[in-house]
């Protein structure tokens, strides 16, 4: 059995944003060894999302767009969930573009249609920092500390929601586990 986790930490300078994630996910499959098999990319947290599609700005704005037309950000009124956050929107927001995608992985590659690539989407971000990247494979973590910034939270403050992990199985494992 083979398979390989990452978390891949992100730092986003607005409430609401989009991150071409696709080759921090192209970096994790290189570094598993996997040839075959499937890739699972999901959000970490509640109000952020995973998805595939067009990396083109134009599109993106239409996201921003069509998702503040079906859950506007303002009245926060509107919620009952706003009380204590007012961020039921983003949590809206995330139902609706999804909480993971899942790839096949063909000959050492993530097996995309034309176009297609991965994205992270924050709905309730705004972070000024990052922290450390965990690898697992299988057995013991191991720490890396990210390449800039700082890798410490901000005193008093517990680690923000904007991270997304690769989980990648190799087709014997994904074959199995659907046998079970």
């Amino acid at each position: 059995m083979k398979s390989y986790r990452k978390e891949i930490w992100l730092e986003t300078p607005h409430r609401r944003d989009y991150v071409n994630i696709t080759r921090q996910v192209e970096q994790c499959l290189a570094d598993s060894g996997i040839k075959e098999g499937l890739a699972l990319v999901n959000a970490m947290h509640i109000t952020s999302s995973v998805f595939i599609n067009d990396d083109e700005s134009g599109l993106h704005n239409d996201f921003e767009v069509w998702l503040e037309r079906l859950a506007p950000e303002k009245p926060h009124s509107q919620y009952r969930h706003n009380g204590f956050e007012d961020n039921a929107d983003a949590h809206m927001k995330r139902q609706l573009m999804g909480r993971e995608v899942v790839v096949a992985v063909t000959n050492g590659m993530l097996d995309f249609g034309p176009w297609e690539q991965i994205f992270y989407g924050e709905y309730d971000g705004m972070t000024k920092w990052q922290r450390p990247v965990r690898e697992f494979d299988g057995v013991e973590p191991k720490h890396e500390a990210v390449t800039k910034g700082t890798n410490k939270p901000p005193k008093g403050g517990r680690p923000n929601n904007q991270r997304a992990r690769v989980a990648l199985s190799s087709m014997g494992t994904a074959a199995r586990a659907w046998e079970t």
